[in-house]
């Protein structure tokens, strides 16, 4: 998924799009599984920095107007227990023990299994077929 959607996003750059949003799960699905501070979740940070480095070279050569790239976190990571595992009771339970009666909490787990993406580039795809620029998708 992450090479998928650089693809998605050099597209965007080159067509002179003044905002991209991208989202990479992958790193944080490893960390959670080996841990912060393995070679897996190293190794994964370490394509993340190959991928924004084509990126940034893209912007450099390719771009019809300048970028900024702003890359954000929405947590760290840290070794330790579950909240179920710290307190006897998830954090689900925990939130509907705050809420007033008769409000409802609902639980989402699992992370991006790359769907999403994945229909955005067939999309996108079809997008440049049917406007006829399949062949000229990243020349100048």
């Amino acid at each position: 998924m992450r090479d998928v959607s650089a693809y998605l996003t050099i597209l965007d750059i080159i067509r002179g799009s003044p905002s991209i949003y991208l989202t990479w799960p992958g790193y944080d699905e490893v960390a959670h599984h080996s841990g912060p501070w393995t070679r897996d979740a190293f190794g994964t940070l370490k394509q993340y920095d190959r991928v924004i480095g084509r990126i940034r070279k893209v912007i450099a050569e390719k771009a019809p107007r300048p970028y900024e790239l702003v890359l954000l976190s929405d947590h760290g990571q840290s070794f330790g227990g579950t909240f179920l595992m710290r307190y006897g009771y998830s954090l689900k339970e925990f939130i509907e023990k705050q809420m007033p009666q008769g409000a409802s909490v609902v639980q989402v787990s699992g992370g991006d299994d790359g769907t999403i993406s994945m229909a955005a580039m067939s999309a996108e795809l079809d997008n440049i077929q049917e406007q006829g620029m399949a062949g000229n998708i990243g020349r100048p």
